[in-house]
């Protein structure tokens, strides 16, 4: 096969079973409601800001993010990264006082 071929190999459930266990153990993004502090330092205190924001995450999402298991057994996710996995969108609402 040429060194330049897109051929994607898949291996077994066994050889990813430890990489399933991995994402299963370190999961966090399950449904709920969440906060955020972005904090931006600068060199002049006087112009560092902090703010604060909440974003909901839907069981809907939570799950589309768990089904990037499925394409580890091409190593995606693992040692490469898919277009596919991509992310969710979500909704920053800013958080006052």
């Amino acid at each position: 096969m040429p060194k330049d071929s897109k051929v994607n190999v898949t291996v077994t459930d066994e050889l990813v079973s430890p990489f399933v266990k991995i994402f299963d153990s370190k999961f966090i993004w399950f449904p709920g409601d969440y906060k955020v502090t972005l904090s931006v330092k600068t060199d002049t205190p006087d112009a560092d800001i902090q703010k604060i924001y909440r974003f909901t995450l839907f069981e809907s999402q939570s799950d589309d993010i768990k089904l990037y298991v499925k394409d580890f057994n091409t190593g995606a996710g693992i040692y490469w990264d898919a277009t596919e996995h991509a992310g969710v969108t979500i909704q920053l609402e800013e958080v006052n006082g």
